[in-house]
């Protein structure tokens, strides 16, 4: 479900549901939020990992300052 342009909003039940659905995500490349503010998706994703329901690797989204982004291995 799409609301308002760029915000997908996914309904979940469960840690272990949540975990799934970002395992699809990240299986089609989708790149992870990253940064200081908040708890980023990149960090909900390595919660997960760490509590064993997620495994390998994804891709990170952040940025240093304004228009300058990076994209990393986590």
């Amino acid at each position: 479900m799409i609301a308002g342009g760029e915000t997908w909003i996914i309904p979940y039940q469960g840690q272990e549901e949540l975990a799934k659905l970002l395992d699809q995500l990240n299986r089609i490349g989708v790149l992870f939020a990253g940064g200081c503010a908040g708890w980023q998706p990149s960090a909900i994703f390595e919660d997960l990992r760490r509590k064993g329901l997620l495994h390998g690797s994804f891709k990170e989204v952040a940025s240093t300052r304004p228009g300058k982004w990076f994209i990393r291995d986590r």
